[in-house]
């Protein structure tokens, strides 16, 4: 997948994307993001292939452990696009449990091919 591929499924609402290091996504699981002094967030309209190159330079060290995977979601409620480090997990429950503990908005379901919120964010807190 090439950077402009990734840019592209990031541009829409509620679009996104999870590559290793080789741009290949994981098929299955529950997909989060557990290192928010990771995560940076701007405007859709701000990711560019430059961007992404960027983010990814500058969390190699964090990107190259096993099962760490490079992620963005666009957040369709701000228009927000999320860049961050997320690993796979097999059940939804700890997906859940992991979203909540690191203040994550949303995990996504790789099988439904769609986000869940967060339950703290059900929640409130």
């Amino acid at each position: 997948m090439t950077a402009a591929d990734l840019v592209r499924r990031v541009a829409v609402p509620d679009g996104g994307f999870t590559v290793d290091a080789q741009g290949v996504g994981p098929t299955a699981g529950y997909v989060v993001s557990i290192y928010p002094a990771c995560t940076q967030s701007l405007p859709a309209a701000a990711v560019t292939a430059e961007t992404i190159s960027a983010f990814t330079a500058l969390n190699a060290d964090v990107l190259a452990r096993p099962g760490h995977y490079l992620g963005a979601w666009h957040d369709p409620a701000t228009g927000k696009v999320y860049l961050d480090i997320s690993v796979v997990v097999g059940d939804r429950a700890t997906a859940e449990e992991l979203a909540s503990e690191h203040g994550q908005l949303a995990y996504f379901d790789i099988d439904a091919g769609r986000s869940w919120p967060a339950p703290a964010v059900l929640s409130g807190g």
